[in-house]
């Protein structure tokens, strides 16, 4: 079942109240990774990304990678590896914004030489 357009529009309206930026992101990904998830993991995703970025004042730059990355980083873990990456990074953005916005664009790269236990 595809998400609706009012779905897509609502979650890309709360970023840009962060960043312009952000909502490109976020746009870009959409393209990625709709058609690989759910309609309920996809809706989580899109949530995980709009709660990051309200974190704090410069936690939109962490869920700017974070959607950036997310389709690079969904090709190598399953997908609940995948939920424990996005709560790992969500936690790392508790203590600083600018750490999670590294742990995000890391992953990629770092994540296919570490184990499940490892991500954190």
């Amino acid at each position: 079942m595809p998400i609706d357009q009012q779905f897509l529009d609502e979650i890309e309206r709360k970023l840009a109240v962060h960043a312009p930026s952000l909502a490109a992101e976020y746009r870009a990904a959409v393209l990625e990774v709709q058609p690989v998830l759910s309609e309920a993991d996809f809706r989580t995703w899109a949530e995980e990304g709009v709660g990051l970025a309200g974190h704090s004042l410069r936690s939109w730059e962490a869920a700017s990678d974070y959607f950036r990355v997310s389709g690079d980083v969904m090709k190598v873990l399953p997908s609940a590896a995948f939920r424990h990456w996005t709560h790992a990074g969500r936690g790392l953005a508790e203590y600083s914004s600018v750490i999670a916005a590294a742990f995000f664009k890391a992953s990629p790269k770092s994540i296919p030489f570490l184990d499940g236990n490892q991500i954190t």
